[in-house]
């Protein structure tokens, strides 16, 4: 009896603690749609127990990672300024405590098969998500090809897509890991694209700012931070682990986020400092 206590006791002590858990969320508004896919692509990388977790409010998704810890959550440069336009405050009031990486995520300009192309003299609606730079775009189209679109707000990539579909809208923004599946069905045909690199589909020759007079570059990327905020070295890592692992960064790459700053060693405070420059410059371009 004696030995079957000791060997008890040995047993309990050889157990390791359970991981906290960490949780993951994305400032910014509407609580769906990629940002969250791309959350729970890396909440299925952690290794122990992890959530996603959703506020509506921008504000109570502030309150929230700053009175909480063990915690990464994700930012982007478009959405920051779609909210600074609205007057909403929506970057915590401290300082980035792990900036551990970035990426970036673009789009397509798409339309039905059969739409005309964009010509002088023919009216033509556009369509962006929430907080894409849209009516800049289309503001600097019409300015310097002598042209006559109309620009439409739209909720989300999907949105846009259905709309083009269904003949309500002319051309929209899709992002690739949507219209490219809907270009292999016949349903779109994406023309241009907005990131430099193309794709196998879109290649870089079709960027919109090679084929049309335009002022300033559009051909815009939303920039993406990784932050984590955590007192403790053993959570960080498993966060790292998470964010600089094969299969999150082949998952990335699957859906066409390029310019994957996600290794061990990243210089945060340089991402973070051009996160700010580049924002700052897109606002002013293309936002005012």
């Amino acid at each position: 009896m004696r030995y079957l206590v000791s060997l008890f006791v040995c047993m309990l002590f050889a157990v390791p603690a359970l991981a906290s858990e960490i949780k993951l969320m994305w400032i910014g508004s509407p609580q769906s749609g990629p940002p969250m896919v791309v959350l729970n692509a890396l909440r299925d990388n952690i290794a122990g127990p992890s959530t996603v977790v959703s506020h509506k409010d921008c504000r109570e998704q502030v309150r929230y990672i700053e009175r909480e810890d063990d915690i990464v959550y994700m930012v982007v440069n478009m959405t920051m300024i779609q909210h600074s336009l609205q007057g909403q405050q929506c970057l915590p009031k401290f300082q980035p405590q792990h900036v551990i990486g970035s990426f970036v995520s673009a789009w397509h300009l798409c339309r039905r098969p059969g739409t005309p192309d964009m010509q002088p003299g023919q009216r033509w609606t556009f369509g962006a998500p929430n907080g894409m730079p849209g009516r800049g775009i289309v503001s600097r189209l019409n300015q310097y090809n002598n042209l006559d679109g109309v620009f439409v707000p739209v909720l989300s990539s999907s949105q846009v897509a259905t709309m083009i579909i269904n003949g309500d809208l002319d051309w929209g923004m899709v992002n690739p890991g949507m219209s490219e599946p809907l270009m292999q069905k016949g349903q779109l045909e994406c023309p241009y694209t907005f990131l430099p690199q193309g794709t196998d589909m879109v290649p870089a020759d079709r960027l919109l700012s090679r084929n049309f007079r335009l002022d300033t570059t559009v051909d815009q990327v939303a920039t993406w931070l990784v932050i984590a905020k955590t007192q403790d070295p053993a959570q960080r890592k498993r966060i790292e682990d998470a964010v600089y692992s094969d299969s999150f960064r082949a998952w990335l790459r699957q859906y066409h986020f390029s310019d994957l700053r996600l290794s061990p060693g990243i210089d945060g405070a340089a991402l973070l400092k051009n996160w700010r420059s580049d924002m700052t410059g897109m606002e002013q371009q293309l936002y005012r």
